[in-house]
């Protein structure tokens, strides 16, 4: 189970460390795709903060994220007590992304199955050491 636990953790790092290409790339192009992204998060006031303070404020937002996506991707990525941070901090990103709603409707939890799913997996990843690091 530990080797599977290892196979996550890996796969969470290169998943972290690609959101900060992503959010990079799309931030560039388009910062416009994240406007609607608390359109249904929930309490509702998210939806105000992410309508008042971060679409107006996009391009600091997404640097935000690509730098906390950066360290998270890093310390998941390292060994021992970093990777458990990274670990502990990316179940905690995870729940912010599933009280944003990333444009799924409230009763849609279908929708969420996946972001659940995924944060299954890392809260596994918590329960083993890691002695060695990706880095």
């Amino acid at each position: 189970m530990k080797k599977v636990a290892n196979v996550l953790r890996l796969f969470w790092g290169c998943v972290f460390m690609a959101g900060v290409v992503i959010n990079i790339v799309v931030g560039i192009i388009d910062p416009t795709v994240y406007n609607n992204g608390g359109l249904y998060a929930w309490p509702d006031f998210l939806q105000t903060f992410w309508a008042d303070t971060v679409v107006p404020n996009m391009l600091i937002f997404i640097i935000l994220f690509a730098i906390i996506e950066l360290v998270l991707g890093l310390f998941i990525l390292n060994k021992g007590k970093r990777a458990k941070i990274g670990l502990v901090g990316a179940v905690l990103f995870g729940v912010g992304l599933l009280l944003l709603g990333l444009g799924a409707r409230r009763d849609a939890w279908a929708a969420r199955i996946p972001n659940l799913a995924f944060e299954a997996m890392m809260i596994l990843c918590l329960f083993f050491r890691y002695q060695k690091t990706f880095i």
